[in-house]
């Protein structure tokens, strides 16, 4: 009964999967690309404003360096949890093959087969 209702998980994650893979695959790629230029940009700025605020104390304007930093964060937590998603979905697709790889019993394993 375990078995049968792990099967259809997986066949359930597995059909998901694929399909938001071959929907939103390229879509996650070029966001992820935009938000590393955007990110680099910014940092650079960031880096840029810290500079010559040392050298000229007159641009020191913690407000824009606060908004710099909320911008960093939002954009780095952003990246971490499109690659923690992915990772995820990555993870729970591949759990019968490694079930697979590590059942010793034939009987079981012909069911993981079929599975």
């Amino acid at each position: 009964m375990k078995l049968n209702a792990l099967k259809k998980q997986h066949l359930v994650l597995g059909d998901v999967y694929t399909k938001l893979l071959l929907i939103f695959s390229l879509q996650i790629l070029a966001i992820i690309i935009m938000i590393f230029v955007e990110l680099t940009f910014i940092l650079y700025f960031y880096i840029l404003h810290w500079n010559i605020g040392t050298i000229i104390n007159q641009l020191d304007n913690p407000i824009y360096d606060l908004y710099l930093l909320v911008i960093i964060m939002h954009y780095s937590i952003k990246i971490v949890l499109i690659v923690w998603t992915c990772e995820t979905g990555h993870e729970n697709y591949t759990t019968v093959h490694n079930l697979l790889n590590n059942i010793l019993d034939a009987q079981i394993k012909k069911e993981i087969i079929f599975f």
